[in-house]
């Protein structure tokens, strides 16, 4: 076996190779001051790049564990979800440090952990935005992806999810927090229970559920 530090050089020359100035630029600018290294690279290349390497969770943890946001994008790419344990997964999304890295582990791999709303049901009333927004759009992720399994059980668990997520949000609810809810509720409508999702609508801030509405009438 290749050392790791090897495998790890080599992924960073490739990803160096694509980086993107003035995309890395304007990521830093809009992170409000986020201290990570950022090259820049799309994560449809960061995905080409890393998958070759994958499983390897010593490699995905070196990565995970750098100061590089391309890095650790990579690592998200390279993880084994099946070797994620309950305690591991909440370490790893209590690490998440941007909001787009919370999106893309929730897609990529927390969403394919076993028993993923269980474990990131606790970390929704963290007091880091960013690991709430990551544990709420891992449950939401796993859901949709077997939307078909949402009986009236599910649909209740996620509306409870979704009303702890709000409630928690409620001082802050901001574009990532709309976004994240605008999934949610399409999950559920998309599983048949459309006045389950408008009713949680109803419920919401006045500024959430104007712009949430139309989401009713879907």
């Amino acid at each position: 076996m290749r050392p790791l530090e090897e495998l790890r050089a080599e992924i960073n020359i490739e990803l160096y190779r694509q980086r993107n100035g003035a995309v890395a630029d304007t990521m830093r600018r809009m992170s409000g001051g986020n201290t990570l290294i950022n090259y820049g690279v799309s994560l449809p290349t960061i995905r080409r790049i890393a998958e070759p390497y994958a499983p390897s969770e010593p490699l995905a943890e070196l990565l995970y564990s750098s100061n590089v946001r391309d890095h650790r994008l990579a690592a998200l790419y390279i993880a084994d979800p099946s070797r994620f344990d309950a305690e591991k997964c909440r370490k790893w999304m209590k690490e998440v440090r941007t909001l787009e890295t919370a999106d893309c582990a929730a897609q990529v791999l927390f969403s394919k952990i076993p028993n993923i709303t269980e474990i990131a049901t606790e970390l929704l009333d963290d007091e880091n935005p960013i690991i709430a927004h990551t544990a709420f759009m891992s449950i939401f992720r796993a859901a949709s992806s077997k939307k078909e399994e949402i009986d009236d059980n599910k649909a209740a668990t996620l509306l409870f999810i979704a009303n702890k997520f709000s409630k928690k949000q409620v001082q802050n609810i901001d574009r990532s927090t709309l976004s994240a809810l605008t999934f949610a509720i399409d999950t559920l409508n998309r599983a048949g229970h459309t006045d389950k999702s408008a009713v949680f609508i109803d419920s919401l801030p006045q500024e959430a559920k104007e712009e949430l509405s139309w989401l009713k009438e879907i």
